[in-house]
This record gives C-alpha cells, structure tokens and sequence, in this order.
C-alpha cells in the first residue's frame, strides 16, 4: 500500500516514459495525482481514462480509482475495470457525475489491487459537456441572417461568432402544370 510509482523510460504508450507500479505483495500499491487534481464542476459528468500495459498481475487486477475532493476531504466515488494477468496496452475508461455540490476537484488514484506489475500511460480525465439546444421561429417570407455564439461560464465569448443565411418560402408554386412526355 501507498505511492510505490516510478517513471520507466524504457516502456511507454505515448512519449518517452510511462508510470511503473511493482507490487510485490497482495493489497494496493498505488500512485496518487491528488496534488494535480482536475477541477470540477458539481453534478457535471466527466470521463477518465488512461492505458495499462500487465505482467503477471494476480489478485483483482491493475486499475484506476477517482477521488472527489470538498472542503471537509477526499471521498472515493468510482473504480474502472480492471486487467489482470500478462496482457499489452488495453484502455481503462470510465464516466462519472460529481454528485457531491461542494465538489471543487477530482484526482485518479492509479494501482495493482494483488501482486505484479503495470505500467500506465496517456491519461486524461475531461467534462463531458450536455449539449445545447436553440429553438427558432421565423414568422415572414424572405432571407434572414442568423448570427450565433458561445459563452462559457465566466462570461468568455467565442470569436468569430458564426453567422448562417436562411430564406424562407411558404407560397405555393401558381400557375403549375404537369406535363407529359411523349414519344
């Protein structure tokens, strides 16, 4: 148990080097990012993910947990799935909400839960925004100029604002005929 994490330049995913964790007994060997926490935003979802390369991993397996943050501490909420056994760089994913309003930050808490080794790499944890939705009525005949944009929740708006032309035409065609060919 605790921070038994190295860098290792001689196995990577991405880059030059990945995080080595060699657990030698059953239990939890971990390396933990508390102090690079992500800030987060109450009830919003996110996505954390990050490679693992096994050898020889027994026990539950190498896997990931994420912590929450608030102002009275940490709080496990969630843990990926985990791999076992000798197995090449797999992907380890997982979506979550904050579901805790005094949230402030999330950090992932990387480990072998058994004995063995795994490397890790390519981390990332980021929001999963919902989308956004507009509705528009246009109530006349003609060509009309949409103008729109974005802004974030410190007031930050998106430039250039994009712009779109549509024309609307709600008379029926007059005097139509149909016509038949012949040969």
């Amino acid at each position: 148990s605790g921070n038994t994490g190295v860098w290792d330049g001689t196995t990577a995913k991405f880059g030059a080097r990945s995080l080595k964790i060699n657990a030698p007994t059953n239990g939890w060997s971990s390396w933990v990012n508390q102090a690079a926490y992500v800030v987060v935003q109450p009830f919003a979802s996110y996505s954390a993910s990050v490679w693992v390369k096994t050898s020889g991993v027994l026990g539950t397996g190498a896997y990931f947990k994420v912590y929450l943050i608030n102002g009275s501490g940490q709080t496990f909420l969630a843990a990926s799935t985990a791999a076992a056994g000798t197995n090449n760089w797999t992907l380890l994913s997982l979506s979550f909400t904050v579901p805790d309003s005094q949230a402030y930050g999330a950090y992932l808490d990387l480990g072998v839960d058994g004995a063995g080794t795994a490397w890790y790499d390519g981390l990332y944890m980021l929001n999963n925004p919902s989308p956004t939705q507009a509705s528009l009525t246009l109530a006349q005949n003609g060509t009309h100029s949409l103008e729109y944009y974005s802004t974030d929740q410190v007031g930050n708006e998106e430039l250039p604002h994009h712009q779109l032309t549509l024309k609307m035409d709600t008379v029926s065609p007059y005097n139509w005929r149909n016509f038949i060919s012949t040969q």
